[in-house]
Order: structure tokens, then sequence, then C-alpha cells
């Protein structure tokens, strides 16, 4: 089966995507990761990158790989708050059918943490979009996947039970369009609850989970602000 869809690798969107990130590459390989390991290595293979490793830290009892995922879309606007993607549409080629596939947090990547990097200020910004490489601040939370789960089936968010909320939330938008939210329970977003919620971008409909900042940062296994050549530990 062959299938694409908005933000797939190739895709115009995803081109503009790699060069923000490779923005924000640049400023955390200068000025964070080698403050706190000795040993990291920068992946630049496309098909380990497709499986969710952008990073490798070698510590001196393990070894862990970081899935990065920047809010290059966010910039200067103090966001607290960061979205989970369950699922998203891909359009097969030869027919031309949109169906569903796994998001980035319900996939099966190889990588062991997330790092969810905060754009807290850059000087290279347009309508909140990351348009160069004068990043000045961010905040960067290392989620460990695993430990981040559980934390998660305690309040009753296991995966069946996110399947179950998205198979909910795509079957009522596929019925009411954009009034889903009125036939579907959403959750309103604070600190104990998740947000879930459809991204509009072009074709994909991604059906995202959305955490308070706070609560990242909380159920890191580190956190920390960088600005000014400092950083500054949130937790650790």
């Amino acid at each position: 089966m062959k299938h694409e869809n908005a933000i797939g690798f190739g895709s115009e969107h995803r081109k503009k995507h790699e060069q923000q990130e490779a923005w924000v590459a640049n400023y955390l390989d200068t000025n964070f990761y080698p403050y706190i390991s000795r040993n990291f290595e920068r992946n630049h293979e496309t098909s380990t990158q497709k499986m969710g490793i952008d990073l490798t830290i070698t510590g001196a009892t393990q070894v862990i790989t970081i899935d990065e995922k920047a809010s290059v879309e966010w910039c200067n606007c103090g966001l607290n708050k960061y979205s989970m993607e369950l699922s998203l549409l891909s359009k097969d080629k030869d027919t031309g059918y949109y169906y569903e596939i796994n998001g980035w947090y319900m996939a099966n990547s190889i990588s062991t943490h997330v790092g969810i990097v905060f754009i807290d200020s850059a000087t290279t910004v347009s309508d909140r979009y990351l348009t160069g490489s004068g990043i000045t601040e961010v905040t960067v939370v290392i989620i460990n996947k695993n430990k981040f789960q559980h934390k998660l089936d305690s309040m009753g968010w296991t995966k069946v039970n996110l399947k179950r909320k998205n198979d909910q939330i795509r079957s009522a938008y596929n019925e009411y369009g954009n009034d889903y939210i009125n036939y579907v329970n959403c959750g309103k977003l604070d600190y104990n609850t998740p947000h879930f919620f459809i991204q509009e971008k072009p074709e994909e409909h991604g059906i995202n989970i959305q955490f308070t900042k706070q609560f990242l940062i909380d159920n890191s296994d580190y956190s920390a602000k960088v600005k000014d050549g400092k950083i500054i530990t949130l937790k650790k």
C-alpha cells in the first residue's frame, strides 16, 4: 500500500519543518547537550530518524535515545502546554482514499525518551513560526516514554483507553465535522486533566492529547531552561 500525508517525508511542509528542526538542533548541540553529557551524538540517518531517534546520549550507566519534538510553530508566545499526536490521516496513492495511522505518541518507535523543546524566545520569528537560527531561550523537557505512560496509566489513560478516546473523537468528527466537540467529551485542560482535540492541518486531521507544560516538567526525567549561555535546572 502506497500512502502519504500532509507532513510525510518529502512533503513541502516536512522540508520546511526539517529546516526549522536543524536550527533547533544546532542551538541545542551548542548550548545544551554538551553541558549535560560528555558523549552525545546527533543522528543524521533518515532511516533511524523515521524510527524516532534524533539523538543518542551515552552516560556512565546507560544509553538513551531521544526523539526531539520542538515548538517551531509556537515561538515567543509563552507556550504553557504541549500536544502529543495519537493519530492522523494518510492517503492511499492508488485509491485516493484516506485512512488512519498512528501518530508519533502511539507509534512503535525505538527511542526511549522524548525531548520536548519549548522555544521561549527567538529573534527570527514571523507569526509565531521560527524563520531563522536566532534562538535565544528554550525550555527542554526530557521524558522517559515508559515512565510517562505508567503515569498516564495511573490516571486511567492506558494506551487502550487513549485509542478508545481517539476512535470516539474520529467518529464524531466524521459525522459532525468541527462540531464534534459538542458530541464527545474532549476534556478541559488543567494540571490533572488532559485535553483532546483535532489539529486542523490540511488533510491529515491529527488527533492530539494535550498536557500542561508544568505536568510535563514534573513527570520528566530531566528539565532545564537554557538562556544566555546558562542552564537553569527545573528538575533533575
